[in-house]
């Protein structure tokens, strides 16, 4: 029946009935269309006709051979319990193949979405897995007739532990758990299991933390192809050799000397301080007279040497024009290595325009950004009353003090918050065309505290003022100076590079640098009601403070809200009344100083808690009565002072205990 055998149709219409040439010619075309791409199939009962006028009249027709047998077709598997429960044995799980089998057949009674979630959540990712489901998708309604019972029972026969008996619901503590979702649990249970045991092991003993949480060989080997799997490499920078300390390893659990002890509902853990730094050699410490001019002498009155921080960095500080970061605890020193980079522009102004240096330093201004504005405040009395001596003005501008522009133009130096800064620079040139007719452009100094904000929700606007000044100095070609200020950071080499530092100004000092030892001690409390856990935190509140002011000293209380500091205040005068004990101090009349000042407050809580010993901080209080309240405390006329993390960055307060109640 080749092509020969196909003749046009005009041959074929004269043997056909008039009455059917149209209906047969469309037929006798599709034949021919069919026969250029297979063979033509054998006769069926139903195509006869077609094919009697498909050959012509008298030819003789070959005999048909005998088709073939078709293949035997493969037997079929039978989905039941024994099947299903093999195909979770080939995945060698720790969940159990009992357990993975019983939630296939769970998940197949889903709708196909849910289904294939549930199964990756169940099963995994591997290679065995992916197979695995989707033979299961594919065989979903046999999987989820198969009875959960006779998988527990062929698992029992052949000494595999099963999960245990269905319930539909169970009824524990009021709440209603389906076994699914406690399969879920176990699984998530058995995943943190397994990273706890893996993160144990750790890196130097060879293990692969990957392999250990359960990856699949390919897919790792892809990734270390790729070199994504290689541990990081430790950066290099240049600090102090004291920085290379026993802390700084990495190890796991608690630091050397730490103690853990268990009290009624709550659990504690002490820290204790540092190992104190030996004594300092000789010509370590700089001397002042030696190491400054007679004019800067002056700014450090009473001081006969430098500090340790502070002869360390003061040849990148005061003899170089370099960025630099220090990272040292709070105490050390750091304002004063800010007070030594704001002499080194001095000195370059007085190198170049002599005594009268004054009028073009107004030209030159450093710039000092604290976080907050009650920083800022301290910053400026600290910094008037130390340059005030050589005739440079400090002001303030923050949202609390504004400056005209003639103000703003003479001062030499300015203490603003990071959003003030951030719009001042923003405006810089002014449109007029002349770049030194903005604030910004005249800053030759940028001194940023407290850079580790960086991390936190304020970070993005630092990180804008710090850009905008490397653009700056790009675009105009002019020096620009920045120092950063930070607390200890554990990737200040970063910090350093985002700055622009080099090597060797990159300064990193431990908490042994503290001048007071610090102890710390972490108490977990273990009720599982908030009512109780909230009452066994005031008691735990109430015996610190207490013990600390027994012994004389004063206390510091974090909360995290305004109205937590009066509710805390409250709560401890409220118990040492009960207790007939007092926070007051009893030491003749502490506040009669400050009687007028408190006639004259507006924040009525604080008057009613200060003759109980009390003072409260927090930006909800006006300038005038969080500056009451941190000279009461300053002076020891209060005792405890409850306060928000307004004053926890810079702001210098003695207290000998400082409790943080609760981590929210």
């Amino acid at each position: 029946r080749g092509s020969d055998s196909m003749a046009p149709a005009n041959i074929f219409l004269a043997l056909l009935d008039s009455a059917s040439i149209a209906h047969d010619v469309a037929k006798l075309e599709a034949l021919k269309a069919n026969a250029k791409t297979e063979d033509v199939r054998a006769p069926s009962s139903s195509a006869g006709e077609e094919w009697r006028h498909a050959i012509p009249y008298g030819a003789q027709t070959a005999p048909e051979p005998e088709p073939e047998a078709p293949p035997p077709p493969p037997p079929t598997e039978t989905v039941g319990a024994g099947w299903l429960l093999e195909r979770c044995r080939a995945l060698d799980s720790a969940v159990g193949a009992a357990e993975l089998a019983c939630g296939c057949v769970d998940a197949a009674k889903r709708d196909d979405a849910s289904m294939q979630q549930a199964l990756m959540e169940l099963l995994g990712f591997g290679d065995k897995a992916l197979a695995l489901m989707g033979e299961l998708c594919a065989k979903k309604a046999a999987v989820a007739a198969v009875d959960a019972r006779d998988i527990r029972a062929i698992a029992t026969a052949s000494g595999v532990a099963g999960p245990p008996p269905p319930q539909q619901q169970q009824f524990r503590g009021g709440a209603v758990r389906s076994a699914p979702k406690k399969q879920s649990q176990r699984r998530q249970k058995q995943l943190r299991k397994q990273r706890r045991e893996a993160e144990a092991k750790g890196i130097d003993e060879g293990a692969d933390y990957l392999a250990a949480l359960g990856f699949d060989e390919h897919y790792l080997a892809q990734e270390r192809a790729l070199g994504l799997s290689q541990p990081p490499q430790k950066k290099h920078a240049a600090f102090l050799d004291e920085a290379q300390r026993e802390y700084r390893a990495e190890r796991a659990g608690l630091p050397s000397g730490a103690e853990k002890f268990y009290g009624d509902g709550y659990e504690e853990v002490e820290i204790p301080p540092p190992r104190a730094l030996p004594p300092p050699i000789e010509g370590e410490l700089l001397r002042v007279d030696s190491a400054l001019p007679a004019w800067a002498r002056r700014c450090f009155r009473g001081t006969q040497t430098l500090n340790r921080l502070q002869s360390a960095v003061y040849p990148c500080a005061f003899s170089s024009r370099k960025n630099m970061l220090v990272c040292a605890p709070t105490g050390a020193g750091k304002t004063n290595v800010a007070l030594l980079t704001v002499l080194e522009l001095v000195a370059r102004v007085r190198a170049s325009h002599g005594d009268d240096f004054l009028a073009q330093l107004a030209n030159h201004k450093a710039v000092y950004v604290a976080p907050l504005k009650a920083l800022a405040q301290e910053v400026v009395s600290k910094f008037s009353e130390r340059l005030g001596n050589l005739g440079i003005q400090v002001r303030e501008l923050t949202g609390d003090v504004q400056l005209t522009r003639r103000e703003a133009d003479a001062a030499h130096i300015l203490v603003v918050t990071p959003e003030k800064w951030d719009v001042v620079t923003r405006k810089q040139g002014g449109g007029s065309g002349d770049a030194m007719g903005s604030l910004a452009s005249r800053c030759r100094l940028l001194i940023v505290d407290e850079i580790h904000l960086l991390a936190e929700e304020r970070g993005a606007v630092l990180e804008c003022v710090v850009a905008r000044t490397t653009r700056l100095v790009e675009s105009t070609q002019s020096q620009i100076r920045l120092v950063g200020l930070s607390a200890t950071l554990p990737n200040y080499e970063d910090v350093g590079q985002f700055l622009g530092c080099s090597d060797d100004s990159v300064f990193f000092f431990g908490p042994e640098y503290r001048p007071v030892p610090l102890k710390q001690t972490f108490v977990g409390v273990t009720a599982v009601k908030n009512h109780e856990r909230r009452m066994k935190l005031d008691e735990l509140a109430y015996d610190v403070a207490l013990s600390a002011v027994n012994r004389g000293h004063q206390v510091m209380v974090f909360v995290h809200s305004r109205k937590e500091t009066l509710k805390t205040a409250r709560n401890l005068r409220d118990r040492a009344a009960r207790n007939d004990a007092s926070f007051a101090n009893t030491e003749g009349d502490p506040l009669k100083p400050f009687r007028s000042q408190l006639k004259s407050c507006r924040h009525r809580e604080l008057a009613e808690v200060v003759e109980s010993g009390f003072a409260l901080h927090h930006a909800g209080m006006s300038r005038s009565d969080r500056g009451l309240s941190e000279r009461l405390f300053a002076a020891g006329a209060v005792r405890v002072l409850c306060c928000t993390a307004t004053l926890a960055w810079g702001v210098n307060l003695p207290a000998h205990a400082v409790i943080c109640k609760g981590t929210e």
